[in-house]
């Protein structure tokens, strides 16, 4: 938990079209490979890195039209100039 909650963190904190539910997944898809690279600390940063562009490049949320989300709504009104 406390590796998911660094890397939502610091790669999507920023973004608020991304995911954290996503980024919870992708962490969790790369545990197993984190805990082997765990003795050894490249190859744990090489880990963290991976992870780290998964979650930057992807965990995008899903776009609605019928009920827009909070993002979508915000970046609506950023836009018309409202803000």
């Amino acid at each position: 938990m406390l590796i998911q909650h660094w890397i939502a963190l610091i790669n999507l904190w920023g973004y608020p079209d991304r995911s954290l539910v996503k980024a919870a997944r992708t962490v969790q898809k790369y545990a197993v490979q984190l805990a082997m690279s765990l003795w050894s600390r490249e190859r744990t940063a090489e880990t963290l890195e991976t992870i780290s562009r998964c979650v930057t490049a992807g965990c995008r949320m899903d776009r609605r039209k019928k009920q827009p989300s909070t993002f979508q709504l915000l970046i609506a009104v950023t836009q018309d100039g409202l803000a």
